[in-house]
């Protein structure tokens, strides 16, 4: 290829580049994060998902995400700092973040603030075991039983080949 065509093929391609919107932007870094995510690599998963954030504050996705690399990294309190900002800074009702950061009160010791965030869930979600569940294990937590065996039996009535709520 002639010098004058490679370089009015690289002047293509950084212009190209350069006119890439911020979401579009934003979408790159997002799925780069979750390849590092998926790799285990959860430093790098999360300045990914900052990046995107820098790109498109409004990721939702981006939070959540993050805030899983935090968890897996045991960094509980900016995971549950990231969960929060998906939930209060972009959507109110975006339940994976609600889940998660329920999980991460958990993981964290905060039981009431877990609960809190199961209550939430088992209103959208009122047939689902899973919460009961959850609930159940943060109230073993708190040495909370007799709650707790209720949660369990409500998991079960739900979903009868609950394996986890039948040991617990």
């Amino acid at each position: 290829m002639s010098n004058m065509k490679h370089g009015f093929l690289s002047l293509f391609i950084l212009l190209l580049f350069a006119c890439e919107s911020n979401e579009d932007k934003a979408g790159r870094f997002f799925l780069m994060g979750n390849n590092s995510l998926a790799e285990g690599n959860y430093k790098e998963a999360a300045r990914l998902y900052t990046e995107a954030l820098q790109k498109n504050p409004k990721m939702k996705e981006a939070f959540n995400n993050r805030g899983v690399a935090y968890f897996k990294d045991k960094k509980y309190t900016e995971a549950i700092v990231d969960y929060t900002r998906a939930i209060k800074e972009v959507d109110a009702y975006y339940m994976d973040a609600w889940n998660n950061r329920a999980d991460a009160h958990y993981a964290a010791g905060m039981h009431d603030e877990a609960l809190k965030d199961l209550l939430f869930l088992g209103e959208a979600y009122p047939d689902s075991a899973w919460v009961d569940f959850k609930a159940g294990l943060n109230l073993v937590a708190m040495k909370e039983y007799k709650r707790a065996i209720n949660a369990f039996d409500k998991s079960l009535n739900k979903d009868s080949l609950n394996v986890e709520a039948i040991v617990n």
